[in-house]
């Protein structure tokens, strides 16, 4: 058992040695935390950022209604239409009109099954010595017939209770990784370098103004190749990413029953636009304009900046960058055809060659503003519409 205290957050396996493997993602974690209470939209960015969806113990009430070792992650194969309607009729709590499908022939060659509903005997359980989360975690019996390995798709049901218990309407099937295979702690969607791989995936949303949103996050996670922790990505399952707004499928009939019989005009994926080659050389011409004009603020900065008494500037040091945050623009994908620029997912694209840390042998982070400004002026001169932005930070 796992001591209290020595997990630094709730286990994904109750065997201390087998969830030391997922030490790498809780440092994944202090890098991209995310809010106590999140939003729907922040948990779906932090699932595809992470490039897995988070297996889980789904706790009611204090308890856990994943049964066995490990934890699951859940699904549901109701009907497109019906899953439309729930959710429209369920308080928005307790169903999100947010979610991330696969294609069921991947998710059971994956190892994810139908969730067995009740058991042909009575339920009993048994409790682990030395538990140290309280009521965590839950094994049936062995009277129960079910073994510790498939008891993850156990979901209690008791029809002759008042109210009774009974989510067979679900449709719930659930994974967990029963052969404790995977790097990441649940079920890898988008990550490369392990043993699961998905061809397609599909990203639900409530409309059109999140489909953008998440639409730019899958195009920076593409072309950087990683996350910012340097797991690598399956470009190849991003690619075959479709993107729908739940808004525009109301309409939909009992015609439509699987997120791939959505058709083609509520679908986007990825699609980077072209940049021409006039285009091309117009952004390899500002970069030149850019960079000379950078390196002219920065001279005119240090003639007039506060010194310190051993002749620096009185500053502290740091970083400065030039930031596009329009993952969908042509002139990224000038930039990025150039070879002068780099993603760095939910950030945005960084132009090579401007900023960095000081300016010269000089580390002061004024003296690096103060270039990368110049440089911004230039880019919005001649690329009004272009998102930009000026990040900096204290080396």
């Amino acid at each position: 058992m796992i001591p209290f205290g020595d997990f630094d957050g709730f286990p994904y396996h109750h065997k201390k040695a087998i969830n030391d493997r997922f030490d790498s993602w809780r440092i994944s974690d202090d890098h991209y935390p995310i809010d106590p209470d999140p939003d729907a939209l922040q948990v779906l960015l932090k699932i595809i950022t992470d490039g897995h969806i988070r297996a889980s113990w789904a706790f009611r009430n204090g308890r856990p209604t994943i049964y066995g070792p490990r934890a699951a992650v859940c699904f549901t194969e109701m009907p497109l239409y019906a899953l439309v309607e729930y959710a429209e009729r369920r308080n928005r709590d307790s169903v999100g009109r947010h979610a991330v499908g696969v294609l069921k022939k991947e998710l059971f060659e994956a190892g994810g099954r139908p969730a067995i509903y009740g058991l042909a005997g009575n339920h009993k359980e048994r409790h682990p010595q030395g538990t140290a989360f309280g009521r965590w975690p839950r094994f049936l019996d062995p009277s129960c017939g079910l073994g510790a390995a498939e008891q993850f798709r156990y979901v209690r049901m008791s029809v002759d209770r008042d109210p009774p218990i009974d989510w067979s309407h679900e449709r719930e099937w659930r994974w967990a990784d029963h052969e404790d295979r995977c790097s990441c702690p649940g079920m890898p969607i988008w990550l490369a370098e392990e043993p699961i791989a998905f061809s397609r995936a599909f990203v639900v949303v409530p409309d059109e103004a999140e489909v953008e949103y998440v639409i730019g996050r899958l195009q920076e996670l593409h072309d950087a190749g990683a996350n910012d922790a340097d797991f690598p990505f399956r470009r190849t399952t991003l690619e075959a990413t479709s993107v729908v707004a739940l808004d525009q499928l109301r309409d939909v009939g009992p015609g439509h029953v699987r997120l791939e019989d959505i058709p083609a005009r509520h679908i986007r994926k990825l699609d980077r636009p072209d940049a021409s080659p006039e285009l091309v050389e117009k952004v390899r011409a500002v970069l030149v304009e850019a960079r000379s004009a950078a390196d002219r603020a920065a001279g005119e900065h240090l003639r007039s900046a506060p010194r310190t008494r051993d002749g620096h500037v009185a500053d502290v040091a740091g970083w400065a960058h030039l930031v596009v945050y329009d993952s969908q623009s042509p002139v990224v994908s000038a930039l990025l055809e150039l070879e002068e620029a780099w993603g760095n997912p939910g950030t945005g694209y960084y132009v090579e060659g401007i900023g960095g840390l000081g300016w010269r042998d000089e580390q002061a982070l004024s003296v690096a503003e103060a270039s990368v400004r110049a440089a911004e002026a230039v880019f919005r001169e001649h690329f009004p519409d272009l998102s930009l932005r000026v990040e900096t930070r204290w080396d």
